[in-house]
């Protein structure tokens, strides 16, 4: 079978990511154009009007509603590295689709588009892992779901009800307007009651509510003092810091002469976090990743450190480093080894992979130590510099002013005295109001109508 794969953890079938008359994938949208969308489908060619016909993909302009084949289920190369499975497609001639497969127990579809030619899917599934998932070719049913049969009846009852009840009372007890209205007084009751529930809920949210903005509060005080945006969240408490994956200061990549499985003769590097130049006659400055010729010796920068994206996957982390022109995705797998392993990959001018093996792939493995040399202050320290520069100055500036001006002297000198009371009052009756509505007790607290 062509769409079966092995793989070191199993077969990986890609039937199981398509159907057979459809594309399984439909109207996904592009992550950075909101004019285009995509269908995929695994496997299974598909048609959906003359210009997308057998097709593996196509590519839908939003606008003028157009579709565009860009990739055939017959012009496909898989490969299987460091547990990342990818295939590229082609549509016969120089359009280019490459799928990275990732192993997930959530769904989820991610597109890209590098160039007019040059497009990435990202599929999360957990039939994207080897062994999960077995073909079940489609049975046609003409048959209703149980969800549809349930709706259908539910609503055959009312109408029922509702024609039966109005036409009794109309004919029977000659009642009019809005008395015919079965059970009208039930039902208003029904309303009432549950008007009366929303609103105790409503009052039981309001601690709830001031605990949310409290935390709101703390977690954008915490974004704006954060340290550095190369460290990334992966879930139940851990992160991953980009940081020990590079070198700073400008010593170069960490990552040098990155051996090229592709036909192209030259090599690769990277550097975590930290923008790096090469000396060679090439363009590579303020680099994240440079392509270096072995027939030259000169470098071309690939990817900007500005421009990177972090993805977190159960087996693997990934960045993408995506400009208008080019697409670099670093695969960064958690390996226990002490030595790091690295390689990469060339798909074409515009695409290119980097796969690290190392212990500090691992979240929470490895801790970030700034060089010694280093005498750069963060965006956190700087914020609070600033955070207290202003309010010493509002302090010292307004006493001087009230001594000196006013004549003010003991708590008068103290700038805006009477607002900054008044808050602290609010805020103790705001406290006080919340721990009655938790406890459900009763303050002396005389809130007046307005």
């Amino acid at each position: 079978d062509d769409c079966e794969y092995s793989t070191p953890d199993g077969i990986l079938d890609l039937k199981t990511l398509g159907y057979k008359d459809r594309p399984k994938y439909n109207n996904i949208p592009d992550t950075g154009l909101h004019t285009i969308a995509y269908s995929f489908n695994g496997c299974f060619a598909y048609s959906t009007k003359d210009t997308c016909q057998n097709a593996a993909a196509c590519v839908i302009d939003l606008t003028s509603k157009q579709e565009r084949l860009i990739a055939r289920q017959t012009d496909r190369v898989f490969t299987y590295n460091v547990g990342v499975i990818s295939i590229i497609y082609t549509d016969g001639d120089d359009t280019t689709l490459r799928v990275f497969l990732l192993c997930k127990t959530t769904e989820s579809f991610q597109a890209h588009k590098i160039t007019d030619n040059s497009f990435l899917f990202n599929i999360e599934s957990e039939c994207a892992c080897p062994g999960k998932c077995t073909y079940i070719p489609d049975k046609p049913s003409g048959h209703l779901t149980g969800g549809a049969v349930f709706i259908i009846v539910l609503l055959c009852i009312i109408a029922t009800y509702l024609i039966i009840s109005i036409l009794f009372l109309r004919l029977v007890k000659h009642e009019q307007g809005i008395n015919l209205i079965p059970n009208r007084t039930l039902w208003l009751q029904i309303g009432h009651d549950t008007i009366q529930v929303l609103l105790f809920i409503v009052k039981m949210f309001v601690p709830i509510l001031n605990l949310f903005i409290y935390y709101l509060f703390m977690l954008i005080i915490q974004t704006i003092a954060s340290e550095s945006s190369c460290v990334y969240d992966v879930g139940s408490g851990q992160k991953l810091d980009i940081r020990t994956l590079g070198y700073e200061n400008g010593k170069g990549p960490k990552y040098d002469n990155i051996p090229n499985s592709s036909p192209t003769k030259s090599t690769l590097s990277w550097n975590g976090c930290f923008s790096y130049s090469k000396s060679d006659g090439g363009n590579c400055k303020d680099a994240a990743a440079c392509s270096t010729s072995t027939q030259t010796g000169m470098s071309t920068v690939i990817a900007k450190q500005s421009e990177v994206q972090f993805e977190h996957h159960d087996n693997v982390n990934l960045l993408i480093y995506q400009t208008v022109d080019r697409l670099l995705a670093v695969f960064l797998t958690c390996s226990d080894s002490d030595e790091d392993t690295v390689n990469g990959h060339q798909d074409d001018a515009q695409t290119f992979s980097i796969y690290v093996q190392s212990r500090c792939c691992c979240p929470d493995k490895c801790h970030y130590s700034p060089d010694s040399g280093s005498k750069s202050i963060s965006g956190g320290a700087i914020f609070l510099i600033l955070l207290i520069s202003i309010l010493f100055v509002y302090i010292i500036g307004g006493i001087i002013f009230l001594k000196h001006t006013r004549g003010a002297t003991g708590t008068d000198m103290i700038p805006n005295r009477l607002i900054w009371l008044n808050i602290t009052l609010y805020a103790l009756d705001g406290l006080r109001y919340s721990i009655q509505i938790v406890r459900h007790r009763s303050f002396n607290i005389d809130y007046q109508k307005i």
